[in-house]
């Protein structure tokens, strides 16, 4: 008897020492099924950070396409918004990999340095665009180096997420292994259990019952451990086909946005050619008509008061017509990078001569009194461009100054630049519309009070001219006292 108990008890000791490791193993692994869980959770971090990198540099790029095919400035709202974002998103997946060696490097050394020089070659194709126009921004565009940057970095993300990948099912492995460990124990801790309590049935009676609901709180554990890694299974696999199909969805919106540049480009060349077209093809016309209204004008001893008013307004009409005309040729020159800029010593006070020969007539009929400040000194231009600047800016000012009114050309040197302000006293730019007003084609509130026309291209005309030849503008307006246009030009 005393043998049977020192069996049962050595069994007992040694099945409450399985016990206690199997314990140990169970605690052990629910810490790794925690970490496990987080390691999930880290991975999917890694590769939605990735996933989310990639679509701000797209978002950046189609930014960057939508501007410099358009000239839109509205598609730069999300260009800016991107940049901003990229390097906190890059600092969020560095920190991610901060503990793995092998994919810190991989940032810092490949994936970083790639963003940064896709980063440069946005923001170059824009400089290019403001400097030099649309045609060589399309140059830069074309020649796909963005397009080598963007997959480049397509197969480093892919990389880095493959890795991650690979770590996670690493670690899963090693929980498998762990399970089967602790699976193995508690088998063999049971049938010690089933030994001891068959030997010593009547002392260990009520030890066994609390074995038996041991063993059944622990199956019950089990069958809650099963489901839940049931759910968390079916969960990824769920992520999985999401994934897949958001990658379907961004194959489908490249194609479709491929589409609609080649439209726009297309529509964009078929707007140029009929502008060029039509402009040239209306100039002589034109300008035969205007030679015409002279030719009868001079015959005033045979003309009634009448006949040479009517003779004036179709006079109006055609140089409105010949503006209009030249304002469309100026814009179709611009855009496609024709306007050939020739710098020179040219005599300043010539072409204010000039301008006040040409705009004094024109300011007399309307009672409005010119002013032209002379200035005896040569500046380093394009003659031809800054005669085309002052006359937008002169024949907008007397076009929308009210009778008996002064319009002023004020000319003055600094720091070897010369400035150029050209300041009426008409009723002012309202502040919602000084935005858009160096824009193609804008309407403001304000109205030419001599009933004159406008084409809305006058300033964004302007505009281009003064940065072909590396100038500045600015305006100063308000309402119901006038408006001052600033151009600093080089000296």
């Amino acid at each position: 008897m005393k043998f049977s108990v020192n069996i049962v008890f050595t069994l007992l000791i040694v099945s409450t020492s399985l016990v206690v490791i199997s314990s140990y193993f169970q605690h052990r692994n629910s810490l790794r099924r925690k970490e496990s869980i987080n390691r999930v959770t880290h991975t999917y971090k890694v590769i939605q950070t990735s996933t989310y990198l990639i679509s701000l540099m797209k978002d950046m790029e189609t930014g960057q396409h939508g501007f410099i095919i358009t000239g839109d400035s509205s598609f730069l709202e999300p260009y800016y918004d991107a940049k901003a974002d990229i390097t906190h998103a890059l600092d969020t997946l560095t920190g991610l990999v901060r503990e793995n060696t092998r994919q810190s490097l991989l940032i810092k050394n490949h994936i970083a340095p790639i963003i940064h020089k896709k980063q440069e070659f946005l923001d170059h194709s824009l400089a290019t665009y403001h400097q030099h126009g649309q045609d060589s921004s399309m140059n830069l565009i074309s020649a796909k180096t963005g397009k080598t940057y963007m997959d480049t970095l397509r197969v480093l993300m892919n990389d880095l997420s493959q890795h991650e990948r690979y770590l996670l099912n690493q670690r899963n492995q090693e929980y498998e292994t762990a399970n089967d460990q602790e699976d193995v124990i508690r088998l063999g801790s049971l049938a010690l259990i089933v030994i001891t309590s068959a030997s010593a049935f009547v002392a260990l009676y009520n030890k066994q019952r609390q074995n038996k609901k041991l063993l059944f709180d622990l199956e019950h554990a089990n069958v809650i451990l099963e489901q839940k890694v049931k759910d968390r299974t079916a969960e990824l696999e769920q992520k999985k086909e999401e994934t897949v199909q958001l990658n379907e969805d961004l194959k489908q919106n490249i194609e479709e946005l491929k589409s609609t540049h080649e439209r726009l480009l297309e529509v964009n060349r078929e707007k140029d050619h009929f502008l060029g077209i039509a402009s040239h093809d209306l100039k002589s016309p034109v300008s035969g008509l205007l030679r015409l209204i002279e030719v009868m004008k001079l015959d005033k001893d045979n003309r009634s008061a009448s006949d040479l008013q009517y003779l004036n307004y179709m006079e109006d009409a055609c140089r409105n017509m010949q503006r209009l005309i030249d304002n469309l040729l100026d814009v179709n020159r611009i855009e496609h990078g024709l306007t050939v800029i020739n710098l020179q010593k040219v005599s300043l006070q010539k072409v204010l001569d000039r301008l006040y020969a040409e705009f004094e007539p024109i300011a007399g009929k309307k009672n409005i009194a010119l002013h032209i400040q002379p200035y005896p000194h040569d500046i380093f231009t394009d003659e031809d461009v800054l005669v085309r600047i002052l006359e937008n800016l002169l024949s907008n000012a007397i076009k929308f100054s009210l009778p008996e009114k002064n319009v002023t050309l004020r000319v003055h040197g600094i720091d070897g630049k010369v400035i150029f302000e050209v300041i009426d006293q008409g009723p002012g730019i309202r502040s919602e519309d000084l935005p858009r007003i160096f824009s193609k084609f804008q309407r403001l509130n304000n109205r030419p009070t001599g009933g004159e026309g406008s084409t809305g291209l006058g300033l964004a005309i302007v505009k281009e001219l003064i940065q072909l030849v590396n100038g500045e503008i600015a305006v100063y307006s308000k309402v119901a006292e006038g408006t001052t246009f600033k151009v600093t030009l080089p000296g």
